[in-house]
């Protein structure tokens, strides 16, 4: 802005010119000198927040978060802001509508969860847009951002069925299936899981980076039916070894045991896992063991295994 101070008497002014060439001023009331010159400074700073454009936000936003976030979230965060400023070209933050948010986010060729997801992730950072004086309001805030509830979405897979299962698949299939099926494991976990984490009582689900909920280090205890499916029969580290598409396995499974597919195939096996713990553990230990919050474990993968409509049944 390149303000200056005039005094008049006792009070004083900032004074500068515009792009046009014409002159601006703002009162900064009856103070000392050094009171003006702070002052001065607070609106050179303002009025630079005020014409901010993203590609500069995005440059201040990674600096100031550097320390604050995990280096992946960052990560995410920078870009997606970047991808949003391109979009945007030469824009003020400020100047962002939800028209124009909305307009972005129905460019996007991805899923509806990771969509969600974006939001979540802008919402976050035109949050700190508003606290640094960068933005006045928060675009994003009108974008659903959570997902969805998937109660009616999920089935409940018995242990019948899975061991129908795999009697018509090789080792690592079987693995596979205990590892989702008897011990609640992400399908992600149960591929990066090795045989130095299966003890004689408890499986230890190992994460890499920072802990959080879903990354965090946990002993999930392995029943006598989880260890018939857990033998291992290779020199190879991994528990799983060579399987690069699990859901197409699954799916090569159902149609040569004569099952039928199911929604959410390795989810509603972790639900179905989660179920089954429940009826003899406290809830508490349970979403403990799955690595989740309890209100998660409630909303999300219990069944109640005696409503029909939504069990898989041998064919």
């Amino acid at each position: 802005m390149n303000a200056r101070l005039e005094r008049n008497g006792e009070y004083w002014r900032a004074v500068w010119h515009g792009p046009d060439g014409r002159k601006h001023t703002a009162g900064l009331g009856k103070c000392s000198k050094r009171q003006a010159q702070k002052k001065l400074a607070e609106l050179d700073t303002s009025a630079t927040a005020a014409r901010m454009l993203l590609d500069e936000w995005t440059v201040l936003y990674v600096s100031q978060r550097a320390q604050m976030l995990d280096e992946s979230t960052l990560s995410q965060h920078a870009t997606y802001l970047r991808r949003f400023a391109q979009y945007c070209g030469p824009m003020s933050v400020r100047d962002v509508t939800p028209m124009l948010v909305a307009n972005w986010l129905g460019t996007l060729d991805v899923a509806d969860s990771t969509r969600r997801k974006i939001v979540r992730y802008m919402r976050t950072i035109w949050k700190w847009a508003i606290n640094q004086n960068v933005a006045n309001a928060n675009p994003w805030s009108t974008q659903p951002a959570r997902h969805p509830r998937v109660d009616r979405e999920v089935a409940y897979v018995s242990v019948e069925t899975v061991y129908h299962l795999s009697q018509v698949s090789e080792n690592a299939g079987v693995v596979l299936l205990g590892l989702t099926r008897h011990l609640g494991l992400r399908v992600g976990e149960a591929l990066r899981a090795k045989w130095s984490d299966l003890g004689d009582d408890a499986f230890v689900v190992q994460h890499t980076g920072s802990q959080t909920t879903k990354r965090a280090k946990r002993r999930v205890p392995v029943s006598d039916t989880a260890r018939d499916y857990l033998r291992r029969t290779s020199t190879e580290e991994l528990m799983v070894p060579g399987v690069r598409r699990p859901y197409d396995l699954l799916r090569k499974l159902q149609r040569h045991s004569g099952i039928e597919p199911w929604v959410q195939p390795f989810h509603s096996l972790r639900a179905s896992c989660e179920t089954d713990l429940l009826q003899t553990n406290p809830l508490p230990l349970v979403a403990k063991w799955m690595g989740h919050s309890a209100v998660v474990a409630l909303e999300h993968y219990h069944r109640d295994t005696v409503l029909q409509g939504n069990e898989v049944h041998i064919a």
